[in-house]
């Protein structure tokens, strides 16, 4: 007789193999499973179903996302993700992709900044101290801006075992608010730092009576 708790574990562990066996990146993979996991959560139609059917729920996802406030970088990495989770099963899906990424819109940059090359947050992490690496890591892979960094409060990050990452709410409590994360080599950075440093309420507390550390100065300490 089958134990169907187990079994639907068991398929379920099978499922996350094959949604993450093609992903080479450690940081791609436990944000995929983040994404993932939300996205089921939302309780969407069998992969049996319909494309059309599947297609009209994902726009609507993506949609709610929009309406929440989450910026297009997020939510496109949303896609890809759910995407990827379509494109990873046995059964042949077809969805309308190019409808559903209308839906995503233009990601509304009215100037193009270059930021620093591999090579150049390589250099940079060699000479960096506990604190800088950190900081470098956490900014290139989260996406997060210096001022959102600097107002960090320790209350707003969650570590996430099961992925080895950190969950970050930015802005909190504003009309402004997202959810983003790192990498592992990144949270490893910080799991270093803060056993070192031991801040108490913000990630990067300030001197002279600041509650917490300057964009400003973080911008001179980076160039």
């Amino acid at each position: 007789m089958i134990n169907l708790p187990v079994y639907m574990q068991l398929l379920d562990l099978q499922q996350v193999d094959m949604f993450t066996e093609s992903l080479k990146s450690p940081g791609t993979k436990a944000q995929y499973l983040i994404h993932r996991k939300h996205y089921l959560a939302n309780n969407p139609p069998p992969i049996t179903a319909d494309g059309k059917i599947l297609t009209k729920f994902v726009i609507s996802y993506l949609s709610a996302m929009k309406k929440r406030g989450y910026s297009y970088s997020y939510r496109s990495l949303a896609l890809a993700a759910i995407r990827h989770y379509y494109k990873s099963q046995d059964e042949d899906i077809t969805l309308n992709w190019d409808k559903i990424t209308s839906v995503l819109g233009s990601n509304d940059k009215k100037y193009t900044i270059e930021g620093p090359t591999h090579e150049q947050i390589r250099l940079l992490l060699n000479i960096s101290d506990i604190k800088y690496r950190m900081i470098i890591l956490l900014l290139a892979s989260s996406g997060m801006r210096r001022e959102g960094l600097c107002q960090m409060k320790l209350e707003d990050m969650t570590y996430l075992k099961d992925y080895k990452i950190y969950k970050f709410r930015v802005y909190p409590k504003t009309s402004h608010e997202y959810v983003t994360y790192c990498t592992p080599e990144a949270a490893e950075a910080i799991i270093v730092y803060l056993k070192k440093e031991k801040p108490k309420t913000y990630l990067l507390p300030g001197h002279h009576g600041n509650e917490y550390q300057s964009p400003s100065g973080l911008s001179v300490m980076l160039r």
